[in-house]
């Protein structure tokens, strides 16, 4: 696909934080759900924590969806943006 991890985690992030407010879960209920503190989410999706796989699936079906479905999202959008020498 020629997309670097620096295309795709602003997109990831943001992914991050569209399925849990599509839940309708904020960061702190998210967090309890999952057993973790706030800024356990609060660092996912600013950047600044990395996900195991594990814990995006947690995280994912805690919020309604798969890791398969967000990862297909985070791929249509890196695919919408196009290859990163055309930006």
């Amino acid at each position: 696909m020629g997309f670097s991890q620096k295309d795709a985690e602003p997109i990831l992030q943001e992914q991050l934080g569209r399925i849990r407010k599509k839940a309708g879960l904020s960061q702190k209920e998210l967090a309890n759900k999952l057993g973790k503190p706030q800024s356990f989410v609060s660092k996912s999706e600013k950047g600044q924590r990395e996900l195991k796989a594990i814990e995006l699936f947690w995280l994912c079906q805690t919020c309604g969806t798969t890791a398969e479905e967000f990862c297909k999202s985070v791929e249509e959008q890196l695919r919408d943006q196009g290859p990163p020498h055309s930006r």
